[in-house]
């Protein structure tokens, strides 16, 4: 068993930096940070379900055509992923400095070998992003560039409030989720009664 995890370990890794190398090659100077975060960095992660989440900061977001190649890589690369798909982020950094809600972001991947493929620029359920963004600030690794915390802000009490509602009753079921109900519980504290 030890020398199984060890496998599957050695092929998140490298994964992990052909990701981060096709990123910057593709990203050049744009790019400020890039992390992992969600059930990798809270430990709850498990190879047959969980994707590798991926948070990438820009400091300009790229123009159509190098964010569709963008997308088009990390699709190709996401069906090669040793676990059941790559959630790959791409957010610009002054909107997670000072994160609101509903918050935009640049470019949302999903793709695996146990995953539907799914790109968007917009459109998809706004909680997740604003959720994912406060829950890296804290637990993200970064791979690249400044730790989360120094470059994503705290989301307004109100906001974070909304966005835990939106996400609705499965909120504590694992350790994400646990996260995620503490730092609301936290906000919920915070709020007057």
């Amino acid at each position: 068993m030890h020398a199984r995890k060890e496998r599957v370990d050695r092929a998140v890794a490298d994964f992990v930096r052909v990701l981060v190398a096709r990123t910057e090659a593709l990203l050049g100077e744009d790019l400020l940070a890039l992390s992992l975060v969600g059930s990798l960095s809270t430990g709850d992660a498990h190879p047959a379900t969980s994707d590798i989440d991926v948070l990438v900061l820009v400091d300009q977001a790229p123009d159509g055509a190098r964010r569709d190649g963008l997308a088009d890589e990390v699709v190709a690369l996401g069906l090669e992923c040793p676990w059941a798909g790559v959630e790959y982020v791409v957010s610009q950094a002054d909107a997670v400095r000072a994160p609101t809600y509903p918050l935009r972001y640049t470019l949302n991947v999903n793709a695996g070998p146990r995953r539907d493929t799914h790109v968007s620029v917009g459109g998809d359920p706004a909680h997740w992003f604003l959720l994912d963004v406060a829950m890296a600030r804290q637990l993200a690794t970064p791979l690249r560039g400044p730790r989360p915390s120094d470059l994503i802000g705290e989301p307004p009490t109100a906001d974070a409030l909304r966005a835990r509602h939106d996400r609705g009753p499965r909120l504590d079921e694992d350790r994400v989720g646990a996260f995620l109900a503490s730092v609301a519980r936290r906000v919920d504290h915070r709020m007057p009664q």
